[in-house]
């Protein structure tokens, strides 16, 4: 009789084997699906997988997608009453869509959204701007697609101040993301139309005319606000002014921070640009700006004095002292001989006066009364009197 030790290495052998041919047989379906799946070379990250009996729109592109029903290890289930099994290979429709779930229709490398004719006289259909508009990135033809002008995804991301390409796709679901195969890549980088960089990298694509109508003058060289924006409606119901510098918003997000911070930073103004348009506005703001802010020091100064005058003073609970602000102590003296009449007392007269320098003067000190005197009415003469014995220190 065999010894037991024997029977169970048998056991253990046959069983590793099974394992190994269940593990190459499961590799060997993954191969088959990434070499099914490679045809995909478009990708957007904002699609939803909908069952192929939907009826779908003929403009719509569709993608399949193999998935093949692989068993796992181990025991495998009970099946279930009422519970049909799925074919092996099971087609699936996947669908593209925005961020609300609304269908999203593609064509010519492009999200499907509406024209506006003013917008169609500033760039063609293969994405070339018109009267003397220029990007400010690169653009170029790829290999296989016509004559249509594309960007690089990247390049497009940093230039409106995303920090790259992924969050440019994920807040703007009418960008459509555009892939090319590795010999189209390395061919276009020989050419000098890449940048070396993406020897190792993947390259997505995106074409320009749906970036200038998603981006408008913002991604215009020294564009302008409503002239440069293809949706001109939009953009004056957003608020924006005919004719000002486009702004970019820019949305930080370095060190993966979930807090959103936004600024807005003007995209190269030209100095002639900047002194034309924004010179009488950004001196009339600075110039408020110091009017109101010396106006809140002088009537903080003056509540100090006020507060001084009434007796409300700091005293300090350790030492007794009561503190006043330095700037109502005297910072100098005067000596002055007054000859009078009694001559030969000797006595020496000290008088101190406090002059409150931080007194309104608009000089009616120095008008006569004769001047305004029968011309304005009595609340404006009792004012203008008021003004004068506070300017004198009377």
């Amino acid at each position: 009789m065999p010894r037991k030790g024997r029977k169970g290495r048998k056991g253990r052998h046959d069983t590793s084997m099974v394992k190994e041919e269940k593990e190459e047989v499961v590799k060997q379906e993954e191969e088959n699906i990434d070499a099914e799946s490679e045809d995909d070379a478009d990708y957007n990250p904002k699609e939803i997988i909908k069952n192929g009996e939907e009826e779908v729109d003929s403009d719509t592109e569709v993608v399949y997608v193999v998935i093949n029903q692989i068993r796992g290890r181990g025991r495998p289930r009970l099946k279930r009453k009422g519970e049909e099994e799925l074919p092996k290979n099971k087609k699936i429709k996947k669908v593209f869509v925005d961020e609300d779930g609304n269908r999203l229709t593609i064509r010519d490398d492009e999200v499907v959204t509406p024209d506006d004719p003013k917008g169609d006289e500033k760039i063609t259909e293969m994405g070339d701007l018109r009267g003397g508009r220029q990007f400010k990135v690169k653009t170029f033809t790829a290999i296989g697609r016509g004559d249509r002008k594309y960007m690089v995804s990247t390049d497009i991301a940093r230039n409106v101040g995303y920090r790259d390409s992924y969050f440019l796709f994920q807040k703007h679901s009418h960008l459509f993301r555009v892939t090319i195969n590795e010999v189209d890549k390395l061919t276009m980088i020989r050419a000098g139309i890449l940048p070396s960089s993406f020897k190792t990298r993947a390259v997505y694509l995106v074409t320009a005319r749906s970036i200038y109508k998603e981006f408008g003058a913002k991604v215009i060289i020294n564009g302008r606000q409503v002239i440069d924006d293809y949706y001109e409606d939009k953009a004056r119901k957003d608020g924006a002014i005919e004719g000002a510098p486009a702004l970019s918003i820019i949305e930080s997000t370095a060190h993966r921070s979930h807090h959103k911070k936004h600024e807005i930073v003007a995209n190269q103004i030209l100095p002639s640009q900047a002194s034309d348009k924004l010179s009488v506005t950004w001196i009339y703001d600075n110039a408020l700006k110091c009017r109101q802010f010396e106006s809140m020091l002088l009537y903080d100064r003056l509540d100090l004095f006020n507060n001084i005058a009434s007796g409300n003073t700091d005293r300090d609970s350790y030492t007794g002292i009561t503190f006043v602000p330095n700037i109502t102590q005297p910072t100098r003296h005067k000596i002055r001989k007054i000859v009078g009449s009694n001559e030969g007392e000797n006595k020496l007269i000290f008088e101190t006066k406090m002059v409150d320098s931080l007194r309104i003067k608009t000089g009616l000190s120095e008008v006569p009364t004769e001047i305004y005197e029968g011309v304005v009415d009595e609340d404006v003469r009792k004012a203008i009197e008021e003004q004068k014995k506070l300017e004198l220190g009377d």
